[in-house]
């Protein structure tokens, strides 16, 4: 422990002796700055100026020597991995509002942006998968294919104009938005639904969050009236007296949630005791601070950035929060489904100094390794360990020693995550109609049942095919439920008739997401028994509307032929045969006066075109 008190204090003095570098525009603002992630000096920044109201978007290729103007844009974001891609956010009222696309530096981006987006501000990257980003504006936006497409998020909020949108590093299924209301909302699954989790005080609302590494259920908020923590998720915060606030820029370091730096009116501060005091970061800052990053790391280590108000971007060298070894990242990730039974498992771990491979201490699932194992060694990008597993194991791994070459053990330790493996393919358990069997009438319902006991069916990626027509979940015909399939064949579209022979084929695939799902894939075929002229009525195109729906208490359908309504699992529960004037009012009971429950029903005509509507009873 004096070790650490120790480095702690050298820490804050050496932060105060450091001076910050210009590297321009002088007499510019800098409203955001966004370092190369691969070419040092390389920086792009988001810049305005007193006599012009209108952002710009400059690029330095040699650390501030010169610059070029790329275009007016009000956000920037560069992608984490690939140097040549950035998204430039246009936010102006206009119809050029949107999140701009450049594949070559900013030299051009594709024209139209990939959706229009009323006042566009920015977007983030998810950090664990970047295929997935976030966008923000008057709304949300979601991205699956790193920027290509996008699609509207749509979340019920007092104040649709929102500053900001922030990923958790670790568990990246939680995201977070914040609007200039003050509202704070999280999501637990990728951005689909959200919950207000907290509203901010008007003089607390947050300019910018960060959520910690080393424990993510921790969130930092750089607010108008100074530092708001958060350690339940966003649930519940405490305010954090500033002695001068506002601040509008907060980062934390990957080591420990205890470093903190915020960026606010007087310049720049570091904390090394989670904001409860704090220390000038290098010389002084005679202005406004607006942004703060961190750059790639180079010959000479990392820089940190600052935007300021009247003298562009400066920077200074990054200090390291640790004598011993620092953990980055690690592979797979904590929670995933693995459908690999041999794979490397890895450890992103480096030390200035260098790392010692005698004091690596390795536990996997209580089995202690150490580098003296063929199956653990020490790479010049980490550690790296592989071995054999079993489908259905839990597996649990835990890094409990490993130390520089002068004997400084890494503070992060012990390091810990845990991991599932699943080999196996989902296994279809029931189908009909079954392969060869002959059925009675075209008024089929098929039922499909698959079973996955690992990472569970992935809906989205289900498909089936009747007689080369391909159907998914977002087919009319198509009713999931858990690891039940329900097809109405008649609302596909297919045309049945008596003696056909109907062929089928399925694909499922399981959630697992290293190394590739494990999917499933069958054919059958089934026939329809010869029966006369009794199915072969001639269509007649009806109409077929409900209102309201969802509904409550009774529902109006609209329909020029009766009419039946099925549950889920495909049994009919009322039928409906008399309309006046082409209307009959539904009381959400069944066909023995039984008030039927909360849920999702299917309406189909029983003649002419046999349209369908799904209904939803609210009780």
């Amino acid at each position: 422990m004096r070790i650490k008190i120790m480095l702690l204090v050298a820490i804050c003095v050496f932060c105060g002796a450091q001076p910050w570098e210009s590297i321009g525009p002088d007499g510019r603002f800098a409203l955001v700055v966004a370092p190369d992630p691969i070419h040092q000096d390389s920086i792009y920044g988001i810049f305005g100026a007193m006599s012009d109201i209108r952002l710009e978007l400059f690029r330095t290729p040699d650390a501030g020597d010169s610059w070029d103007t790329i275009g007016h844009y009000t956000g920037l974001t560069l992608h984490p991995a690939t140097a040549e891609t950035i998204f430039a956010a246009f936010g102006t009222g206009s119809f050029s509002d949107g999140i701009w696309r450049s594949n070559d530096y900013g030299l051009t981006f594709d024209f139209p942006p990939p959706i229009w987006f009323y006042m566009a501000r920015g977007m983030v990257y998810d950090p664990v998968d970047n295929s997935r980003a976030y966008g923000w504006g008057d709304g949300l936006m979601r991205s699956t294919d790193g920027g290509a497409t996008w699609v509207e998020i749509h979340i019920l909020c007092s104040d649709s104009n929102f500053d900001g949108v922030a990923v958790d590093p670790v568990r990246n299924n939680r995201v977070y938005a914040w609007n200039f209301g003050g509202e704070f909302f999280r999501s637990n699954d990728y951005g689909v639904t959200w919950t207000l989790t907290h509203t901010f005080a008007e003089s607390m609302s947050p300019d910018d969050v960060v959520i910690a590494y080393e424990d993510s259920t921790k969130i930092f908020a750089a607010c108008w009236g100074g530092l708001a923590k958060s350690t339940d998720c966003g649930d519940t915060w405490e305010n954090i007296a500033l002695v001068e606030p506002p601040s509008n820029c907060i980062w934390v370091s990957e080591v420990s949630s205890e470093y903190v730096i915020i960026g606010g009116r007087y310049g720049v501060r570091i904390s090394s005791d989670g904001g409860t005091t704090w220390a000038l970061l290098g010389d002084s800052v005679t202005c406004e601070v607006e942004d703060f990053a961190v750059g790639p790391r180079g010959l000479i280590g990392e820089y940190w950035y600052i935007g300021t108000a009247r003298f562009g971007i400066q920077r200074m060298p990054a200090i390291i929060f640790s004598e011993g070894p620092i953990i980055s990242s690690y592979f797979p990730l904590d929670s995933v489904w693995v459908s690999l039974d041999s794979f490397d498992v890895f450890i992103d771990v480096h030390d200035l100094d260098g790392i010692d491979s005698t004091s690596v201490i390795f536990d996997v699932d209580g089995t202690i390794w150490t580098c003296a194992a063929p199956e653990l060694w020490l790479a010049d990008s980490g550690l790296i360990f592989r071995d054999e597993f079993l489908s259905g194991d839990t597996v649990h791994f835990e890094l409990t020693s490993v130390s520089d070459i002068l004997g400084n053990p890494s503070d992060m330790l012990p390091f810990e995550w845990t991991i599932f493996i699943d080999t196996e393919a989902p296994e279809l358990t029931y189908r009909y109609p079954d392969s060869a069997e002959v059925v009675t009438g075209t008024d089929i319902t098929a039922k499909i049942y698959a079973r996955e006991d690992g990472s569970g069916i992935d809906s989205a990626s289900f498909y089936v095919v009747f007689d080369s027509e391909t159907l998914d979940i977002s087919s009319l015909a198509v009713i999931i439920d858990a690891d039940t399939i329900l097809v109405h064949l008649p609302s596909t579209g297919i045309v049945i008739a008596p003696g056909d022979t109907i062929d089928v084929a399925v694909h499922f695939q399981d959630r697992a997401t290293i190394g590739g799902a494990n999917m499933l894939d069958a054919s059958w075929s089934f026939s329809i028994e010869p029966t006369g002229i009794a199915d072969a009525q001639m269509p007649i195109s009806k109409s077929l509307s409900v209102y309201p729906n969802p509904f409550n208490a009774s529902c109006l359908i609209e329909s020029g032929v009766g009419v039946t309504i099925y549950n889920i699992y495909g049994d009919p529960v009322k039928s409906i045969d008399s309309f006046e004037s082409g209307r009959a009012l539904w009381n959400g009971r069944s066909e023995c006066g039984e008030a039927l429950p909360s849920g999702v029903y299917y309406l189909r005509q029983n003649a002419g075109d046999r349209l369908a509507k799904r209904l939803i009873l609210l009780k």
